[in-house]
Formats: C-alpha cells, sequence, structure tokens
C-alpha cells in the first residue's frame, strides 16, 4: 500500500528515508518524471470562484472542478472515467464536539435521524431501499469535528439518489415515533463496544482533559443521555442543534461519476442549491472560544485496566494542531526516528530485551487547537516488569534527537518517497474518493484537497527542532493499560481506582512525581540505539512493461516445483506482486501440527522485522502466513528489487534458526490471543467461529489451546527441520514484469534448493455438507451481555453454480429489507445485516441480529417470521422487479479491474486447486445471466420455505425457550450430523 493511500484511508504509517547522494536519482528516474514537480492540476472556472488549480497525481486521470454555490456550499466534481458506479458525499462541519452539555452523542443521533424520512420522501426506509435497488451502498460516520454523508448507486439510479439524499438537508421530518425508537438504535450501538478496550481505554483517557473542553466529553450517546429534557423535548433538540449547524456555508459536497463535469455542476445546483444558507445573526463557536485541554496540576498518568490479557504503554505529547501543516508534515521526521523499527532503532533495542511485542509513533488525535503525539508500545509480561527500563530508553531516544541535529537527509528523502507513493498511488473508487474530498474540503483549501496526501515542500529543520522540544516529561499524559502489577511508584500520590461512569472501566488518575519527570528529561544516551542506515530498496527504475496476459499461464514446472506468471501493463504503474507456497507433508494433520505452523510462521515474522523494516518504507511488502499445506511468502508493491527481495526472504525461511526466548514469547501470546477471541463483538465472534462447524477437519480455539499446552521448544525445532528438508513450491508472479523475469526467479529457486524439492498433493479445505432440513444449533463463548443471533441457510450442493447463483440473488433481495424491518421498525439493535457465507464452493445466506434487550428466542422468531414473510414476496416478483436485482449482481461481477491487486488473489486461488479454471467467473456470470425469475422462484419456494435448506443457528446466550430447544439440535465443531 502507497503511502498516499495509507494517508487517504488515515492509517498513516511512516516511511523511510535515505541519504542525499541517492536523492537526485530517485527525482529524475528512467521515465522522466521529476518526483519534486510531480503534479498536474485541473483548470477549472466555478460558480462565484475565481479560477482554481486542484492538484492531483500523475496516475489520477480524473477532471476535478470546484465551485460555490450561491448559499455557500463548498462543492467539488470528479469526472472519473472509470468509474462504474457514481457517488456523492456530503459533508458538515459539525461532530461530537458540537454536543451541547447534557446532551452527549446528540449529533450522533443527529445523524442516524436523516435516513429515517424527509418531506419529501417520508418511508423511513425509502433512502436504503433505493440505493439497494440500483445495486449501491450507503452510510455515515460522526467524527469529532464533522459528520460525514455518502452512497454510490449506479449510474441509472443517481439522479433519483441525489433527489433523496438532498432532501437529508433540505427538510428532514425527525418524526416523533422514529425519534423515540431510534434513541434505542444509538443505545444498542453503545452497548456493543462495551467490552471493546478501544473505546473503553478512550473514554477513560478522556478523564485527564479539562472538564469543560468538548474533548473531554462522551460521544456516542444512550438513553441516559437522548432523552427529553425540561426545556426541551428529544425532537426539539435534534431540531435546534439541525437548524444551528446544517447550513450550506458550513457544509461541503462531492460528486464523482463517469459524468462530464458541466453535467455534474448541474446536478450539484439543482439538487442541494436549496440547503439553507447562514444569516448574519448566526455564529460558529471559534479556537478562540475553547478553554484549555489541560489544566495546570491536574493528573497527567493514568492506569486502566482492559478486558483482554495486554499491556500498552501510550505516551501521549500534546502539541499545536498540526492539521494545518499538510505541506511539509514537520512531525514525520520525530515519528520516523521514533517509530521505526530497523536494526539500531528503538524497537530492536527493546524487543531484543524481549520487553516489547510492538511500537509505532504519530500523530494522534485532534483536540481542535491541539493534537497529540504519541508513542504506542505493546509490552510483553516481562516488559511490564522493566517498564522504568522501557520508559528511560524511550527517553533516551527523544532526547538523543532534541540534542542532535537535524538531518536534512531525512526530510529530503521523506519527500521524495511521498511523492513518489503519491504518483503512483492506486486507483480511488468514487465512493472512497467522494467521502474524503468532502471532507477535506471542511479544512483545506480546493486547490490541495488532493495534493495534502502527499508532503510537497520540505519541513523547516527549525520547527522540527521545536517539536522535538515539546516532547518533554511535563507535557506528556501517560496512560498504561494493563491487568498487571502497576507501577505506583511513578506519581505522588496513593493509587485510587474508581470507575469510568460511561464503560465501567477501572482507572486510576495521578500525577507523576518532579522526580520521575526530571529522572526522564536527564536521561543518559544509550549507545545500541542509532539513527537508521540508508535504505537500498528505493527502486531504481520505474520502468514499464508493455504486454498483457489475460490469466496466468504456467511456464515452468520441474521436479517439486510450479511456477505461474502473468504481464499486466494495463495500470501504468511499476508494481507487481509474488506468491510462493512452501508445501510440506505434516503441516496440519492434527492439532498439534497445525499450531506448530503457526507459531513457527510468527517466529519467521519475529525475526524478520527489523530486516524489512526499510524495504517496507519504499513500499516493498512482505508477508509470511501458515495454512493447512504449510507457509505462503508473499512480496508486493515496486518491481524493481522484488525478485531479488523474495529470494533472499526465501533464504531466511531456510536458514533463520529460531530462539528459544522468543518461541516462549510466541506461545505466549498466541495463548492470549486465543483467549482473547472472545471478547471481540459478539456477532463477530459468532461469524468467524462459523467455520469450525463448517469446514472439515477444522481446528477449534480449545483444539489448538489444548495443543499448545503440551508444545515445547524442542517440537518446533523437529517440526521446522521436517518441513524443511523436503517441500513443494508453487509460485505466482503477477504484474509489472516480463516472463523473462520470472522464468529466472523461478529456476533460480529451482537451483538453490532442489535437494529439497519434491512433488507433493495438497490438501484442499471441504465445507461439509449437512443433512437437508437439519437444523443445528451452535453455542459460541462470548463476554457481551448483547444477545447475538447468526441464523444460516445453507446450501445443499458443493461447485454448483446455479445454487450458488440462486443464494446471490436471495440475498440481493432480502438484505436491506431484513435491516429496514429488524432494525428501523422493530428496532431489535444497532448490529443487522445478512452475510454471504459461502464457503469452499457451498453457498449459504446468513441473517445476524445483535441485542442489548431482547432474548434469543424473540431474536429468532422474528428473524424466522421475517425470511417467511418475505419469500413469500419474492415468489411473487415481477419479471422487470427480479431483472433489477439480477442485474445489481452482474453489474458487480462485470465490474472492470481498477488496479492489480485486485485479480492477484482470484488467481492464486485457482492456481492452489488441484485443476485450475481461470474463467469461472465468466461461467457464473452466464448461469447468473441465464437464470428466469420461474427457476428463481422455485429455487425459494422448493429449498427454503420448504424447510429443505440445512439450518444453523449460532448463538452466545442459552436457548431459554423450550421450543427453541425442541426444533434445534445443540452440536459442536465434532459433531455435527453430515451426508
Amino acid at each position: 500500500m502507497s503511502l498516499f493511500i495509507n494517508r487517504f484511508t488515515q492509517h498513516l504509517k511512516v516511511s523511510s528515508v535515505k541519504p542525499f547522494q541517492t536523492l537526485f536519482a530517485l527525482l529524475t528516474l528512467t521515465t522522466g518524471v521529476a518526483v519534486a514537480s510531480s503534479h498536474q492540476t485541473t483548470n477549472i472556472e466555478a460558480n462565484n470562484t475565481s479560477m482554481i488549480q486542484i492538484k492531483q497525481s500523475q496516475s489520477d486521470n480524473n477532471q476535478y472542478r470546484y465551485l460555490e454555490l450561491n448559499n455557500g456550499l463548498k462543492v467539488i466534481l470528479a469526472y472519473d472515467s472509470k468509474a462504474e458506479k457514481s457517488s456523492a458525499a456530503l459533508a458538515v462541519g459539525v461532530g461530537a464536539n458540537d454536543n451541547p452539555e447534557g446532551q452527549e452523542g446528540l449529533t450522533h443521533f443527529l445523524e442516524h435521524m436523516l435516513f429515517l424520512g424527509t418531506e419529501k420522501y417520508p418511508d423511513a426506509g425509502e433512502y436504503k431501499t433505493y440505493i439497494n435497488e440500483f445495486g449501491g451502498s450507503n452510510n455515515a460516520y460522526t467524527a469529532a469535528n464533522h459528520t460525514n454523508y455518502f452512497f454510490d448507486i449506479q449510474d441509472e439510479g443517481y439522479e433519483g439518489a441525489l433527489d433523496r439524499f438532498s432532501q437529508f438537508f433540505i427538510a428532514p421530518l425527525f418524526s416523533e415515533e422514529y425519534t423515540q425508537r431510534e434513541r434505542k438504535a444509538v443505545h444498542s450501538e453503545y452497548t456493543a463496544k462495551l467490552n471493546d478496550d478501544a473505546r473503553r481505554n478512550n473514554q477513560a483517557f478522556k478523564t485527564l482533559f479539562n472538564p469543560h473542553h468538548p474533548s473531554n466529553h462522551f460521544s456516542v450517546g444512550n438513553l441516559d443521555t437522548l432523552k427529553d429534557l425540561p426545556e426541551a423535548s428529544l425532537r426539539e433538540q435534534l431540531i435546534n442543534c439541525y437548524q444551528t449547524h446544517y447550513l450550506a456555508p458550513n457544509m461541503t459536497l462531492s460528486l464523482v461519476a463517469n459524468l462530464p463535469l458541466d453535467q455534474l455542476e448541474a446536478l450539484a445546483k439543482h439538487y442541494f442549491g436549496s440547503i439553507a444558507g447562514q444569516d448574519e445573526h448566526q455564529k460558529q463557536t471559534t479556537v478562540k472560544d475553547l478553554p484549555n485541554l489541560v489544566l495546570a496540576d491536574t493528573a497527567n498518568l493514568q492506569f486502566i485496566k482492559p478486558i483482554k490479557d495486554g499491556h500498552t504503554l501510550t505516551l501521549n505529547f500534546i502539541l499545536p494542531s498540526q492539521n494545518a501543516r499538510y505541506k511539509d508534515q514537520p512531525t514525520r521526521y520525530l515519528s520516523y526516528l521514533l517509530g521505526q523499527e530497523s536494526q539500531g532503532s528503538l524497537h530492536s533495542y527493546l524487543k531484543g530485551k524481549g520487553w516489547i511485542r510492538g511500537l509505532s509513533a504519530g500523530l494522534g488525535t485532534d483536540y481542535i487547537n491541539k493534537q497529540s503525539f504519541n508513542i504506542r508500545i505493546k509490552l510483553t509480561d516481562d516488559g511490564v516488569k522493566a517498564i522504568d527500563q522501557v520508559i528511560l530508553a524511550t527517553f533516551s531516544n527523544i532526547n538523543k534527537i532534541k540534542h542532535n541535529d537535524i538531518n536534512l537527509a531525512y526530510i529530503e528523502e521523506e519527500k521524495a518517497l511521498s511523492q513518489l507513493g503519491f504518483n503512483y498511488h492506486s486507483y480511488i473508487s468514487p465512493i472512497q474518493l467522494s467521502r474524503t474530498l468532502a471532507s477535506q474540503l471542511l479544512d483545506t483549501p480546493a486547490e490541495d484537497v488532493l495534493n495534502a496526501f502527499q508532503i510537497s515542500e520540505s519541513a523547516n529543520p527549525d520547527e522540527i527542532k521545536a517539536l522535538a522540544q515539546q516532547l518533554r516529561a511535563d507535557n506528556m499524559l501517560i496512560q498504561l493499560a494493563t491487568k498487571g502489577d502497576v507501577p505506583a511508584h511513578w506519581a505522588n500520590t496513593q493509587v485510587k481506582w474508581q470507575e469510568e461512569p460511561w464503560y465501567q472501566s477501572q482507572y486510576a488518575n495521578l500525577n507523576l512525581s518532579e522526580n520521575f519527570i526530571s529522572k526522564l528529561d536527564q536521561v543518559a544516551s544509550i549507545e545500541q540505539i542509532k539513527a537508521p542506515d540508508a535504505n537500498t530498496y528505493i527502486p531504481e527504475s520505474l520502468s514499464l512493461i508493455n504486454t498483457y496476459d489475460e490469466v496466468p499461464k504456467r511456464i515452468y514446472q520441474s521436479e517439486g516445483i510450479n511456477f505461474w506468471h502473468r504481464s499486466d501493463n494495463r495500470f501504468d504503474k511499476p508494481k507487481s506482486s509474488n506468491y510462493l507456497a512452501v508445501r510440506y507433508p505434516g503441516a496440519s494433520d492434527n492439532n498439534k501440527q497445525y499450531v506448530l505452523n503457526k507459531l513457527w510462521a510468527r517466529l519467521l515474522n519475529d525475526a524478520l522485522s527489523e530486516a524489512t523494516y526499510l524495504p517496507y518504507n519504499a513500499n516493498l511488502n512482505y508477508n509470511i502466513y501458515s495454512h493447512i499445506n504449510g507457509l505462503t511468502l508473499i512480496t508486493a508493491g515496486y518491481n524493481d528489487k522484488q525478485n531479488q527481495y523474495l529470494l533472499w526472504l526465501m533464504q531466511q525461511i531456510n536458514e533463520l534458526e529460531p530462539q528459544a526466548d522468543r518461541f516462549e514469547l510466541a506461545k505466549q501470546q498466541l495463548k492470549k490471543d486465543l483467549l482473547n477471541s472472545k471478547h471481540a463483538n459478539a456477532y463477530s465472534v459468532a461469524l468467524w467461529r462459523l467455520s469450525e462447524l463448517l469446514i472439515e477437519d477444522s481446528h477449534t480455539i480449545s483444539d489448538m489451546l489444548t495443543a499448545l499446552d503440551d508444545i515445547n521448544f524442542d517440537d518446533l525445532i523437529s517440526f521446522k527441520n521436517l518441513a524443511l528438508s523436503q517441500y513443494n513450491l508453487v509460485g505466482f508472479s503477477n504484474g509489472n514484469i516480463k516472463e523473462e523475469q520470472t522464468l529466472a526467479l523461478a529456476k533460480n529457486l529451482t537451483e538453490q534448493y532442489k535437494e529439497k524439492l519434491e512433488p507433493s498433493t495438497a490438501k484442499q479445505i471441504k465445507r461439509q455438507l449437512l443433512n437437508n432440513r437439519s437444523r443445528n444449533a451452535f453455542k459460541v463463548e462470548t463476554t457481551s451481555q448483547d444477545n447475538a443471533i447468526l441464523y444460516v441457510l445453507s446450501g445443499e450442493k458443493e461447485n454448483n453454480l446455479t445454487e450458488k447463483a440462486n443464494f446471490a440473488l436471495l440475498k440481493q433481495a432480502i438484505g436491506s429489507r431484513f435491516f429496514g424491518q429488524l432494525r428501523t421498525e422493530k428496532q431489535l439493535g444497532y448490529i443487522v445485516s445478512t452475510h454471504n457465507l459461502t464457503k469452499a464452493d457451498v453457498p449459504a445466506i446468513g441473517f445476524t441480529v445483535q441485542s442489548p434487550d431482547h432474548e434469543s428466542p424473540e431474536i429468532v422468531e422474528e428473524i424466522e417470521s421475517f425470511i417467511s414473510q418475505d419469500l413469500q414476496r419474492i415468489c411473487e416478483l415481477s419479471t422487470p422487479d427480479f431483472e433489477q436485482i439480477r442485474n445489481n449482481i452482474l453489474v458487480q461481477l462485470k465490474r472492470k479491474q481498477k488496479e492489480l491487486g485486485e485479480d492477484t488473489g482470484r488467481f492464486w486461488s485457482e492456481i492452489a486447486k488441484p485443476e485450475q479454471d481461470f474463467h469461472r467467473r465468466e461461467k457464473f456470470i452466464q448461469v447468473m445471466s441465464d437464470i428466469t425469475q420461474e427457476e428463481f422462484s422455485d429455487f425459494v419456494s422448493q429449498q427454503i420455505l420448504s424447510g429443505e435448506a440445512p439450518s444453523i443457528l449460532v448463538h452466545n446466550k442459552p436457548l431459554l425457550n423450550e421450543n427453541l430447544k425442541e426444533d434445534w439440535l445443540e452440536v459442536s465443531a465434532n459433531s455435527i450430523e453430515i451426508k
């Protein structure tokens, strides 16, 4: 993933840098394009604006236009000739920070309410039904400082969707009936996250802030905060909030479609020109009105007890807001030197001591006029015991940065790599682009809404130095999340535990002692912690091939090795990927082997983390994962040095010797991960544990825990040595790579490992076929207090394209109605959804409900009642309605590939099969196209309505109702009856 995409999706990780001597070569590569001046611009003439140039990447072929409507609404339009759906997003400059006191969660609740009817379209389900009818999707979110609404839809439904969407912001109903109903949905959303450690930690951390600062407050909302007040009913509160903030000058709109810009502009004016403007008496809160984020002489140290077994130390330094610094991003220098993982880094030093599992550094939450810079350290059990040494080593690195001169080479290369990633970023889908443009436009000048995702200017060394000086112990808030002993000696008072009122977490707030603060700021330098070395993995060539293969072809076959190749020049990007399966006997014949294989993969990734960090920063990524046949090694990114990188990684797999201490840590962490799985959201646990029931010879959590207890280091060494004594290789290279390069790679692998290569037959994941009319119940363990039900209707045949197509039609026909009935109307819970649960080529559909206040029998009854009634409707569909449902699926199936990686996984899955059929999707499209309304109706009536289809009920609470107990056979993963 490029740095541009990382920033685009708000998951930015620091990139690497390299000294000046390579920089000129990087900027003047064989393409002839100088990265430092890489952007192109779209010149536009906008309504009520002057000429504006929207700077964009050289790989971005969209056309853009910015305008401002007469009501003050700022609009950015994008003509995307590749778009197969049209999209829109509207962002409002109001968020959780704007909740009135005593009305916590009101802005979030308002977001929910806009979906539930407008004066023009009063039906609460109208918008979602319409979007679904034309194969689209929709959602919204409420952030701290803005709210964002967005959708995508097939082109023929676009104008109708815009009409319905725009009415959210012109004349919403806020009906009293749905106001009272939807507050329950918000409460359900809140309770669904009560066991989420991230939510719990965040809410407790807010207690360190000034109680009068907006960032201190609870933001989600629940039944206690969303209610009628003496001075205003809940509906009146909503209307007041809406009329105060939902004004055109406080909004930004983005339209993205395969339509000319003039047409998009006309649509924007027609549908959104009626949004109310702002009169001269209305005033928004300014930064100057804000109280201080942190008060003097208040707590700056927090201990909190998490639900999951783990230890996380977070150091939060409070800096000025960095939002306006998108051009030079000076904190990236600090992020890199503190967060990088190469040899000699802080991460390397602490990991070598056995104290940490991971470390990251970078900008954190924006608190309006302040922003945190966080160092987050995941500690081992030994790390908690040595926590003093951990924090002292961290401050040793910080102090070294403060005292040393700023390295200009790091600044320049950081900028160059950022621009390289910007110029070769992946395709951005219309819905992702529209939602990002809308939110960006709230705070970023129109010309920079795209350019803000790269570093376009060099950071000033003096400003970096000034920021580094703010990484002081007296400018820091610490949170330590652990169930273990806490370092009470850091504080100047005794530890007093209290309960956080919203998520009921146990926490203690204290003040760091002056002695401890002084100790941190004066800690001596640690010699082993050094600045990173030169990055030799930066691409030296960005040349492009001129060949294209529709499907992979086997280009090399020898004893124990098969290699496939596919050239793809369609995207004008110097990128490729390699897949290499290392298959060996005994990878998963029993639970012990399966767990040993998992541990070995973890140990390999652990041992390689330092050496693979600089390649990662140069956008050359890798992964090693275990599976039932052995290991798979993946590399992806710029193709220039990728084959050499794969050969080096394969050498490491063969030569690295696991260390006993790292084995014990890996074993310890795997056990924690398995035990912590029950703390996830209840419906998520139900979904992924369904595989234990359906997959033949599955390895359950209980199986793995039992096996893990009996495994020792000698077992691991014996397993590894046996696996490496003989194995089979299957490889696949895909992308901007020539056939002769792949052939050379295959031959190189053969030559290096010919003594070990042996033919083998790969195991295939097999789906258990359940008996017709069977009704099996499967209880899963969760710590959530909610009732979760996953109701599954299963197919009866393997690799039957007709049955698979019918199940796909069923999900398309029933999905939005299921949500509308059980979520919007019945208010069974916030989490209500349908799922395609096809596994190992056997189709199935799943119906999920998670509820805080409805028992399992009621949920099951409502699901079955809905299915029965709606299937009757489906059997009576008109031909045009059926064809619309089928067309929605076909549009998605026929969607053209926009990026190299989209088909790589599909091709790799086919290569892994005993017999390859790279046209399986085309065959499925043909089957789907040929199905008639009558055939689909027969399937629904004869296989589903009749009760012939096997049913599975996954639940996390006892089935208290006697009728339920009689109707369903309680089974375990190893006791279910199969055909």
